[in-house]
């Protein structure tokens, strides 16, 4: 096969089942729509569904082990491949490095796609609290001679990791960003450029719905998140309590990956909407789809998104 049409994919997530809608696994369905050949490079763990190599969707998916930024199996995995483009997600993984340094190797272009670059822990004090905790005087390593240069009192094992997570965004022969705010903090911290480039694979398919078993308000608004402070739960429930306030009413469907909601119900119950409020936990995509389908509105008022799931 022409290797023009081969491409890697790595990211340390999105090939299961919860993760369908993830940017990078979108877009390996949607090469390989239009003929590329797509291989998908992801953590392997002890745990299923991260164990074994496998097919999914119609993805090959290479399951790679990494130990301090550093994976063999992935490294001749992408020689054996001998891709054109290797493209790697996430300022934060710890796969991007190997993938570079095989990259280098055969030659391939190397492009790195930023989702979220206030997700890397080297840039702010609280991941959870990115924008107000932002260090903007970070210098980061992304090369062997920074490595090895005077630091101060930094542990040449945080420098390894910092070289490991900064180095093959540095060095990429292009890196791509989805909002210009990203491309801001690029030029930031990298002095670098980026592309800005929005980009969207159709998904002509209907997606299979199942309504949930738990009963439901005819009418709702539809909030799905993480209880984390940079996804803005606490904003919806004080919204509701200000309709409640003007005469207006709303139901609320509170969709939570974990059962461990119970900061939020109290907040709600202190806000005096609780009753108005529907907690599910660790819904199937078809639940999911249904609730997208029949909600009056999705909400989505997050402090700080990487590539913005909800949308």
């Amino acid at each position: 096969m022409n290797t023009n049409r081969k491409i890697a994919i790595v990211t340390p997530y999105g090939a299961e089942p919860r993760l369908d809608h993830f940017a990078e696994f979108i877009l390996a369905k949607g090469l390989l729509a239009y003929g590329f050949d797509v291989r998908f490079f992801t953590y392997r763990q002890n745990n299923e569904p991260y164990r074994k190599n496998s097919i999914y969707q119609g993805v090959k998916i290479f399951r790679c082990r990494q130990r301090l930024g550093v994976a063999p199996g992935l490294f001749f995995s992408v020689l054996r491949f001998h891709p054109h483009c290797v493209l790697y997600f996430h300022p934060k993984s710890l796969l991007s490095f190997t993938a570079y340094l095989a990259a280098r190797t055969t030659g391939a272009i190397t492009v790195s796609e930023i989702v979220g670059i206030l997700h890397d822990p080297f840039l702010v004090g609280d991941p959870d609290d990115p924008i107000a905790t932002i260090n903007k005087n970070a210098k980061l390593i992304t090369s062997w001679k920074k490595l090895f240069s005077p630091l101060g009192q930094i542990r040449l094992s945080k420098r390894w990791l910092e070289l490991v997570v900064h180095m093959p965004i540095a060095k990429a022969d292009a890196v791509i960003a989805i909002n210009r705010a990203e491309q801001n903090y690029i030029r930031q911290f990298y002095c670098r450029e980026s592309e800005l480039i929005h980009w969207a694979i159709p998904q002509t398919e209907k997606q299979p719905q199942t309504k949930p078993v738990k009963e439901l308000p005819e009418s709702f608004l539809l909030f799905i998140s993480q209880i984390k402070k940079r996804k803005g739960w606490d904003t919806v429930l004080e919204a509701l309590g200000i309709l409640v306030n003007q005469g207006l009413k709303k139901n609320l469907v509170f969709v939570c990956p974990s059962t461990g909601v119970s900061l939020a119900k109290d907040y709600a119950e202190a806000l005096g909407v609780e009753r108005q409020i529907f907690f599910l936990s660790s819904i199937s995509n078809k639940e999911k789809n249904w609730l997208l389908a029949h909600a009056e509105a999705v909400l989505a008022p997050s402090r700080y998104e990487g590539f913005g799931l909800p949308v």
